[in-house]
């Protein structure tokens, strides 16, 4: 990649938000993405001058109750919210002008009309960038990959989404998303490790679980097998300086609801099944193509295991027939990379809506150039 440039890339996920500079291999910053209340704000004795912090709240002088993500399903849940994002980003994260910086930023596939309007007009009228360019994860992520052609299976903290994508051009029909993710994982091993009488707090329980879910938790090969073998062994995990748990079966118990949804009540299809669904919406001259660059990206795709199961799934779905799995031990960025590689295309400049184009027609900008 070439070295810093001026375009900001942002990839804003409910977990995490990732932002840094296009040609850059990494984000130079990343943090959860949270937003509370100063607690007993002072505008005289703050030097910032803002009665919000922004991401990690260990340690900050936070009213606890106010701690929030405002994104709810890809959806925002609260404007202002959204301005102290980005006023974090520019000020205390990469330290910078926003007003000549042009932005890529992540989207969810098949985003909203009002969510799109709502970045466009914080950014715009508000930071007062000179242009944006909106990609989908998935999009974003294939052009990590280096490649033209590909299936994308991205699954963050608040939804899986999965396209089919031939010459850079995502197929509409292809498209599918649900609300099996990471937090589902996380919220099913706190609601099993209640029903074996550890109790969580409603302050911690949420943080912890997902604690539990990264250090212990892995997607089993065998399902049935695993759960004969693993039945009785226990983990003693501390969560705290005064607080251990043990943990059993719920290490892959929990995870095995990404491949069957119905263990937390979810009517919807599997990841595998999703990706196998998108190829066959496909054009049936282009899926040896796809099936040639399945690729698999954001950090629960990172569980231990998930590749793995993942591969038999599919092979299962698709009876024998050949394809190619790409699990970058990078992936955890990848949708970031592929937004710094679009911001370093020399054809950059035409692939964006400008702020005097936003002013002309608003959102209608927007849904006609990034669909």
């Amino acid at each position: 990649m070439r070295a810093k440039s001026n375009v900001i890339v942002i990839d804003l996920g409910a977990c995490s938000c990732k932002a840094g500079f296009a040609g850059e291999d990494t984000p130079r910053s990343n943090f959860p993405t949270l937003v509370a209340k100063v607690k007993n704000y002072d505008p005289v004795l703050d030097d910032a001058g803002h009665d919000f912090v922004v991401g990690n709240m260990q340690n900050a002088n936070v009213d606890i109750p106010s701690i929030l993500c405002p994104f709810k399903n890809g959806l925002v849940s609260a404007k202002e919210d959204i301005e102290k994002l980005f006023t974090h980003i520019f000020e205390n994260e990469l330290h910078v002008d926003s007003e000549k910086r042009p932005i890529v930023l992540s989207e969810p596939l098949e985003n909203t009309k009002e969510t799109r309007s709502c970045f466009a007009e914080v950014l715009f009228e508000t930071f007062h960038i000179p242009s944006i360019f909106m990609g989908s994860s998935p999009s974003l992520a294939l052009y990590s990959s280096c490649e033209t052609a590909g299936v994308v299976l991205d699954v963050g903290d608040s939804f899986a989404q999965v396209s089919s994508i031939y010459e850079w051009t995502q197929m509409p029909q292809t498209l599918i998303r649900t609300n099996l993710a990471g937090m589902t994982v996380s919220k099913y091993f706190q609601k099993c490790l209640k029903d074996t009488s550890y109790q969580f707090t409603s302050s911690n329980g949420t943080t912890f679980a997902k604690q539990l879910k990264e250090k212990l938790g892995f997607v089993s090969l065998d399902y049935q097998k695993t759960s004969q073998m693993e039945d009785d062994k226990k983990i003693e995990y501390q969560l705290g300086p005064d607080s251990n748990i043990k943990v059993g079966k719920e290490r892959f118990m929990c995870p095995e609801c990404l491949f069957q949804p119905s263990l937390v009540g979810m009517d919807c299809d599997s990841v595998a099944t999703m990706v196998y669904e998108s190829v066959m919406r496909s054009d049936i001259g282009l899926r040896d193509d796809l099936l040639k660059n399945i690729v698999i990206s954001s950090g629960t795709t990172l569980m231990k295991g998930f590749e793995e199961r993942l591969k038999k799934e599919l092979t299962s779905l698709f009876e024998g027939r050949s394809f190619n799995l790409v699990a970058s031990p990078k992936r955890l960025n990848s949708v970031w990379v592929g937004g710094s590689i679009v911001g370093s295309l020399a054809l950059f400049s035409q692939m964006v809506v400008t702020r005097e184009e936003f002013g002309e027609v608003g959102a209608t900008a927007l849904m006609r150039r990034f669909y």
